[in-house]
């Protein structure tokens, strides 16, 4: 799921017309909202206090990147490129910090 929302459903809000946005973005939410509450249920059941806390920091990361996914859909219509791009760079940015905080959690698969 978290491979999902950073390769597919992100990328889908970044390049989606800026008039679209939005809507795209009313698409993919869902998706990121139910991987949040995966992950949170997921970290309260590890045996490993590690993994554990590599879980809850991926958790706080992906809410990290909603809201900025979220922001970014906001200002994708206004037309003021300079809030667009800093919103879309801090949308990156976001998406950088998940994928750091994945690869503990793939590094502990079997």
């Amino acid at each position: 799921g978290t491979r999902w929302v950073l390769d597919q459903g992100s990328m889908t809000v970044l390049r989606a017309d800026p008039q679209q946005t939005q809507n795209v973005w009313n698409s993919v939410r869902p998706h990121v909202v139910n991987l949040e509450g995966t992950i949170a249920r997921c970290a309260g059941d590890m045996d490993d206090s590690s993994l554990d806390g590599s879980m809850s920091r991926l958790g706080q990361d992906v809410a990290g990147l909603r809201g900025a996914l979220d922001a970014y859909a906001s200002t994708a219509a206004s037309g003021q490129s300079d809030l667009v791009e800093r919103a879309q760079q801090t949308v990156i940015s976001r998406c950088q910090q998940v994928e750091t905080s994945l690869q503990p959690i793939v590094a502990a698969q079997p």
